[in-house]
């Protein structure tokens, strides 16, 4: 048996047609559930729709041929997609102190943030957290999108967030007997 999640809530199982079968018989179960799922087919493919994102099901196969005599089971597991993230924004606390966040997703193994700036320049970051940090100049726009992941892959598509900072700059100046430092601050 060959599966793939094609999408968060389905899973395609496939397998080459076995010699002198005339029927095959799919048991599919989620994990964690007694309950199961039994089709017959004379197919030697099946999608299995309305499924959990992100939930793993365990597909037993056999065949059976003109006699009624079955042939070895085969079982595999199969974790669907996970969903997008569905909130995503950006807190600022200090000027040039960006973090994107985002809500947990259910059965995620981690998580890569796109963040986009409006000149061109970007930036990815791994995490298995819900936190981000970058650095934010003022005045640009940043595109922000999260893409959580599972064994099966990536979710289908993430939302995307515009944030922009303030395009006012002052510079503050703290002149030390040694050193002049100036630093730039958004308001």
């Amino acid at each position: 048996l060959n599966t793939s999640s094609a999408s968060n809530d389905s899973i395609l199982v496939t397998w080459p047609p076995v010699e002198h079968a005339i029927l095959y018989k799919l048991i599919m179960i989620r994990e964690g559930s007694s309950t199961r799922l039994v089709l017959n087919t004379t197919d030697t493919m099946v999608k299995f729709d309305n499924l959990e994102s992100g939930t793993s099901y365990c597909i037993k196969g056999m065949a059976w041929d003109a006699e009624g005599r079955i042939g070895d089971d085969l079982t595999v597991c199969q974790i669907t997609h996970p969903c997008p993230t569905e909130n995503i924004w950006v807190e600022e606390p200090t000027a040039g102190n960006c973090s994107v966040m985002w809500e947990n997703v259910p059965l995620v193994d981690y998580y890569v943030a796109f963040i986009k700036r409006d000149d061109g320049t970007e930036k990815s970051c791994n995490t298995t957290k819900t936190t981000c940090q970058f650095f934010c100049m003022c005045g640009y726009t940043y595109l922000t999108s999260v893409f959580p992941y599972n064994q099966a892959g990536t979710s289908l598509f993430a939302h995307v967030l515009n944030y922009t900072t303030s395009e006012n700059v002052i510079y503050l100046a703290n002149i030390g007997s040694i050193q002049k430092n100036t630093s730039e601050y958004c308001i």
